[in-house]
C-alpha cells in the first residue's frame, strides 16, 4: 500500500521510475482498505502516508477524520507525532511542530489536521490551499454516518482519498465502496 501511495501502481515493476504515476486532483488515488484490528492501520498506513505526504511538497494539507475523537487521540495522532519527532531528531532541527490534532511543517507551509465529528457542517467543503494539494483520510470508515459521507463528498481538489477501517457489517458506505473497488 505504501508503494501504491508513492505512485508505484504496478506490483511487477516496483521501484521502476518509468512506471511511477503522480496522483493529482484531476486523477486522484481513491483507496478503500479494510484491515483487521491490530494490523497497523494507524501505526503503519495512516501515520506513514500522512507524514510522508505532508513532508514532500509545499502547501500540502492532510485532513484525517473519524467519528471517534478517542481513536484519533489515542491511536492515529500518537503515531504521526512519533514519526514527526523522529524526523526532527534525524535532521537535528524542528521540521515538524504539533499541538493536539494539528501537526505542521512550517518551513514548507504544510499541515495535518485531525478531527472527529458527527456534524456534517464540520466535514464539508475541504479543499487545498491555493497552489497546494490535499489528501483526505477517513479512519474507521465503517462508523461514519451517511450525512458525514454526503458532506465529505463535497470536498474537492484532493489528490488522495483513503477510506480505512476494520471490517464491519455487510452494509453501509464503506462496505458498498469496497464492493465496487
Amino acid at each position: 500500500m505504501l508503494m501504491l501511495f508513492s505512485g508505484y501502481k504496478d506490483p511487477a515493476n516496483l521501484y521502476d521510475p518509468a512506471t511511477k504515476v503522480t496522483y493529482t486532483d484531476d486523477a486522484p488515488l481513491r483507496a478503500i482498505i479494510p484491515a483487521a484490528n491490530g494490523s497497523g492501520k494507524d501505526l503503519i498506513l495512516i501515520a506513514a502516508i500522512a507524514t510522508w505526504y505532508c513532508a514532500t511538497a509545499p502547501k500540502t494539507k492532510v485532513v484525517i477524520t473519524s467519528s471517534s475523537d478517542d481513536q484519533l487521540k489515542t491511536q492515529t495522532e500518537p503515531h504521526i507525532v512519533e514519526l514527526c519527532r523522529r524526523a526532527n531528531e534525524k535532521f537535528g532541527r524542528p521540521l515538524f511542530k504539533w499541538v493536539e490534532h494539528y501537526i505542521s511543517f512550517p518551513e514548507i507551509k504544510s499541515r495535518i489536521k485531525l478531527f472527529a465529528t458527527n456534524d456534517a457542517g464540520r466535514a464539508e467543503g475541504g479543499h487545498p490551499d491555493p497552489g497546494g494539494r490535499m489528501m483526505l483520510i477517513v479512519n474507521e470508515a465503517k462508523s461514519i454516518r451517511p450525512e458525514i459521507w454526503d458532506a465529505l463528498s463535497r470536498c474537492s481538489g484532493y489528490s488522495y482519498w483513503l477510506e480505512v477501517s476494520s471490517p464491519g457489517m455487510d452494509n453501509g458506505h464503506f462496505y458498498d465502496e469496497y464492493q465496487e473497488s
